[in-house]
């Protein structure tokens, strides 16, 4: 058993080192500053009025956490629960990518 889940760690390791940069990794991946804040431990995001939450659907909407460079402006949003990603994987519709998808 412990052979088995080392395996899936280092093959989510593998995956997780082919993705693109992000602030998660603490650099900015458009303009490489190194000044990256997180709300993710922000308690209460839901903001006012819902304001820092995606809508699933009509009667459901999610809190995001969020990374931001201070040094651009970019903002990157994640939701963390497996639940809520399952109920969007089942009910958006799915982006396919694009023949020419470097010269859009």
């Amino acid at each position: 058993m412990e052979t088995r889940q080392r395996e899936q760690t280092e093959a989510q390791t593998v995956s997780d080192n082919d993705l693109p940069a992000s602030l998660i990794d603490g650099e900015c991946p458009m303009c490489g500053s190194e000044n990256i804040r997180s709300g993710a431990d922000v308690m209460n995001k839901e903001g006012l009025r819902g304001g820092n939450r995606i809508p699933i659907d009509i009667q459901f909407a999610v809190p995001v956490d969020n990374y931001i460079c201070i040094g651009c402006g970019y903002v990157e949003s994640y939701i963390t629960d497996r639940t809520i990603l399952t109920r969007i994987e089942k009910q958006w519709q799915r982006v396919t990518p694009t023949e020419n998808k470097d010269n859009a």
